[in-house]
């Protein structure tokens, strides 16, 4: 698909979230990319459902996915349009979006469960995952959590932190300050002790005061410890 002349890239740089920019242009390298040489001026709704018939059958993705993947392209050709590039309708309106393969299910965990893979966790990790386990918070999110923003009672979402990009909560809803649970504030009250009883600043950060890698916490430290596959917490996917 040829995009000359439609700086589409850079409209989504500047005007989206950090992680939503990587998210389509991860989307465009993997699985749009080398799958047409049609120019933008010629594209059809035939070949748009063309297109996402050829990726659901030899892409392992849910339909959720090829909806993102969906939304992406008609966000390409309403992007020409504003820029005078297109006059016609947007051909991935009418697309329809293949099944593709089932999501997996969420386990909701009882509070129980939940304490006793805290208590087979170390120290140093547990106040991240009961954060993670209680708060429901994003993983990015998660990561920006500051102690200003944490009175005792309940944390307040400022920002959200992927890799070194800071950005706002998702979404307003974001934003509404999360009660804390007993169980929580004992973690949160230990881990601050421990950390000489900070005021301001990072609650998780690394070792030089950058927010921590909770991606590598995962694999290295929290899964090898967990076990097996039963054990792996559906909110670890956030950490």
């Amino acid at each position: 698909m040829g995009f000359t002349g439609v700086s589409a890239e850079g409209h989504v740089e500047v005007q989206k979230r950090a992680s939503t920019y990587r998210g389509y242009r991860n989307m465009w390298r993997r699985y749009l990319k080398t799958r047409t040489s049609i120019t933008l001026w010629d594209f059809r709704t035939m070949e748009g459902e063309q297109l996402l018939l050829d990726i659901a059958r030899n892409e392992d993705l849910t339909r959720r996915t090829m909806s993102h993947i969906k939304s992406m392209l008609s966000g390409v050709f309403t992007y020409a349009r504003r820029q005078g590039v297109l006059n016609t309708p947007n051909p991935m309106r009418d697309v329809t979006i293949p099944k593709g393969k089932a999501s997996s299910e969420t386990h909701a965990y009882t509070l129980e469960e939940i304490m006793q893979m805290l208590a087979a966790l170390p120290e140093r990790v547990k106040p991240i995952v009961a954060a993670a386990a209680f708060t429901g918070a994003r993983k990015g999110e998660l990561r920006g959590f500051l102690w200003e923003n944490y009175d005792g009672e309940q944390i307040s979402i400022t920002q959200s932190v992927r890799r070194s990009q800071v950005d706002e909560p998702k979404t307003s809803k974001s934003k509404a300050p999360i009660p804390v649970i007993a169980q929580l504030a004992n973690f949160l009250k230990q881990h601050r002790l421990a950390a000489g009883n900070p005021g301001v600043g990072l609650m998780f950060p690394n070792s030089v005061g950058k927010p921590l890698n909770f991606d590598e916490l995962v694999f290295r430290v929290i899964k090898p410890v967990l076990g097996s596959a039963k054990h792996h917490l559906a909110w670890l996917a956030r950490i």
